[in-house]
């Protein structure tokens, strides 16, 4: 069991560095189209372009930093809080590594999640659409609140079942 979780945590892992590369270069070519955009606006003296172009390279480029900045501070975040809320259960070895594997591939599910929430809202913000950055908001959201969530549940089963 434990081989199979180490398999899909490194395939979650990979995909999380594809998403991590997809933002990286989208946002990179969204910020040039802006700057372009921008660029033409001023050129031919027009206000209402240039601030439509500066206005979305600015969410584009603060949705860039929190996808590489906040969203791998907040898994480790999570994965901290898991590692100073379960206390290490020396009567059962199974359901101790059957628990740590479940929190391990929840963290790394809900990782790749956001990522792709962020990139969605990156997408979103660039089409000019702000219900596609709310949801994506929203999402990431709910990915929190289920892992705060676990980390209450979580020990009151191990209690309930004597494991620990």
């Amino acid at each position: 069991m434990t081989e199979l979780g180490g398999l899909l945590i490194r395939i979650l892992q990979n995909v999380w560095q594809l998403l991590a590369l997809a933002i990286a270069v989208t946002t990179t070519l969204l910020l040039m189209a802006n700057a372009l955009k921008a660029t033409a606006s001023t050129a031919i003296g027009a206000s209402y372009p240039l601030a439509q172009a500066l206005g979305t390279g600015l969410s584009i480029f603060l949705l860039a930093i929190f996808a590489f900045y906040l969203v791998p501070h907040l898994v480790r975040g999570i994965l901290q809080a898991y590692a100073d809320t379960f206390p290490a259960c020396s009567q059962s070895a199974f359901f101790a590594d059957a628990t740590t594997l479940a929190l391990q591939l929840f963290v790394a599910i809900g990782a790749v999640r956001m990522l792709k929430a962020v990139f969605t809202a990156i997408v979103m913000s660039a089409a000019g659409g702000s219900s596609g950055v709310a949801s994506a908001v929203l999402e990431i959201a709910e990915i929190v609140a289920a892992a705060l969530l676990l980390t209450i549940i979580v020990p009151l089963i191990q209690a309930s079942l004597g494991a620990c």
